[in-house]
Order: C-alpha cells, then sequence, then structure tokens
C-alpha cells in the first residue's frame, strides 16, 4: 500500500489580547482561537504540552458559526490520535501526555452559515509543539 504523506499548512499570522488570540482569515470570515492561560503568541512560538489547556474558536461573523473541528496530533508524517469536535471547544489536556516536541497539532475548522449562507469550506490550521 502506497503512503501519501500529510500536507499541513502552518499560518503564521498576528496576535491579538493578552489571552492569545490568534487571527485567521479564511475567504471573509475572520477566526479566532485562544488557549486559556497562554500568554505568548503561540502561532508563531509553538506551544508546550506544559501549556496545554482549554482551547476555543471563535468565528467573527455573527452569520456564521463554528460547527466542529477535527483536532490532530500529528507526529512525522502520520497522525498519532484525530478527534473530531462539534462545537467550538476542546480540552487540549486530553493530548498532553502523548505530545512531544516535534510533534504538531493540525486543526480542520467547519463553519456553518444561517439559512441564507452556505457552509464555508474547511479551514486547517498547524500548530507547533515545542
Amino acid at each position: 500500500m502506497k503512503k501519501i504523506p500529510f500536507l499541513f499548512v502552518l499560518l503564521v499570522l498576528p496576535t491579538m489580547s493578552m489571552h492569545t488570540f490568534a487571527n485567521l482569515p479564511a475567504g471573509d470570515v475572520l477566526y479566532k482561537i485562544s488557549i486559556k492561560g497562554v500568554d505568548h503568541d503561540f502561532i508563531h512560538d509553538g506551544l508546550k504540552p506544559s501549556e496545554f489547556a482549554e482551547m476555543t474558536i471563535e468565528c467573527n461573523d455573527e452569520n456564521r458559526n463554528i460547527e466542529a473541528f477535527e483536532i490532530s496530533l500529528a507526529r512525522g508524517s502520520r497522525a498519532i490520535s484525530v478527534i473530531t469536535v462539534e462545537g467550538n471547544q476542546f480540552a487540549l489536556q486530553r493530548y498532553k501526555s502523548q505530545a512531544r516536541a516535534g510533534d504538531r497539532l493540525v486543526i480542520e475548522i467547519k463553519v456553518g452559515g444561517n439559512n441564507e449562507l452556505p457552509i464555508v469550506a474547511k479551514q486547517v490550521i498547524a500548530l507547533r509543539i515545542i
């Protein structure tokens, strides 16, 4: 069986507020990712397993919402663990014991619209673990 390598996209974008919100654009929709207690730019700097806490993904467009996302702990070219999350919050602590430096958290966000707006294509984000 032929192995197909994973394709990961690392978005490096500015951070806002003391609670570290990462703004991630997808078309005309803007996302914010925050991790409780993390006060540095984890999009640029990476994230230590000891910093894993409650993660929240928000959508800045009131006509759209985060329906679900898939979060994977990846090492090399393979996924160690994949979890599908309904809603917009996830306890990163679930990956704390498995994560090590050099791994990635790969997040695939699914955004839904209201009755007038269609579902937006999925957005993929990769966070480095340091």
